[in-house]
């Protein structure tokens, strides 16, 4: 087994240990599970997986339903954010630097439906100085008070 495979293999194995650790504590009595975004808020995840892209480091995918729907791109990103901030210790100690949030304007867990949804979403990457930036942003993700996100 070549090193390369043997990297991939662990990376995955512990990318799926670390999902499951992640989403049991936030699965309901009916099987659903939810980021809790703040004290009042928390989203529906219909999917969170490890997505790798050729020639990208693996990221972590997780499609939601959105209350708001998808009109409002500004209320997306401030959700994207918070749903970041909500997972980001689980991407810290994967090691992974790429981060996709996708709302999904139909909430059903029906796979007979997935073509018809419709989904926005942001891609979020950890960058060489170690900061989180929205793909093709020159600045980094700030929070409340103007603060970055803090280098891993």
């Amino acid at each position: 087994m070549s090193v390369r495979l043997m990297v991939d293999s662990i990376l995955l194995r512990r990318a799926f240990i670390a999902a499951s650790l992640v989403m049991l504590p936030l699965v309901n009595a009916r099987g659903q599970a939810f980021i809790h975004t703040s004290a009042t808020d928390s989203v529906r995840v219909i999917r969170a997986e490890l997505v790798r892209v050729p020639g990208q480091t693996p990221g972590w995918l997780i499609d939601y339903a959105d209350p708001g729907g998808l009109s409002d791109s500004t209320a997306l990103r401030r959700r994207a954010v918070a749903i970041f901030l909500a997972v980001r210790p689980h991407l810290d100690s994967l090691h992974l630097t790429n981060f996709v949030v996708r709302a999904v304007d139909q909430a059903s867990d029906s796979s007979a439906v997935g073509f018809q949804r419709r989904l926005f979403g942001f891609v979020i990457q950890q960058r060489a100085d170690g900061k989180w930036y929205f793909l093709h942003d020159s600045a980094p993700i700030t929070f409340a008070g103007g603060r970055e996100a803090p280098p891993r």
